[in-house]
């Protein structure tokens, strides 16, 4: 268990994002808790299965021209929601694209997520961790 714990936070913390150049992008993991004052939500060194995970990426781009961000999914997450409506996502490791209808709503089985963007900018998703 520990070993899958481990082998799913080396998945998620060295997620490859590929961006055209002059793009910077950052990403940053946390875990989303309940307790009786509402939601938390914290950096953790530890997944386990059923986990609530945050992914926060931002980027820097040049604003003067249109750019194009392309992540991979980690494969023990299940996408739950994205904070961005005009993005695209593979269910089949990035080999064709669907239009996102609902941020709210993702299909099981996202492997990539890609959008475009002009300037400086910032994506969240929530997902849950399954099992191996």
């Amino acid at each position: 268990m520990l070993r899958s714990i481990i082998a799913l936070l080396a998945l998620v913390m060295s997620m490859p994002l590929r961006a055209e150049g002059g793009v910077q992008v950052e990403s940053a993991v946390f875990v989303e808790h309940s307790n009786a004052e509402g939601l938390l939500v914290e950096a953790s060194d530890r997944f386990a299965v059923g986990d609530r995970v945050v992914t926060v990426m931002s980027w820097q781009a040049p604003a003067s021209g249109r750019f194009t961000i392309v992540t991979t999914v980690p494969r023990r997450l299940d996408l739950q929601s994205v904070s961005r409506q005009a993005l695209e996502y593979s269910t089949d490791g990035a080999r064709s694209w669907h239009a996102l209808s609902d941020a709210r709503e993702l299909p099981h089985g996202v492997t990539h997520l890609r959008w475009r963007t002009a300037g400086d900018g910032r994506l969240t998703y929530r997902a849950i961790v399954r099992e191996p």
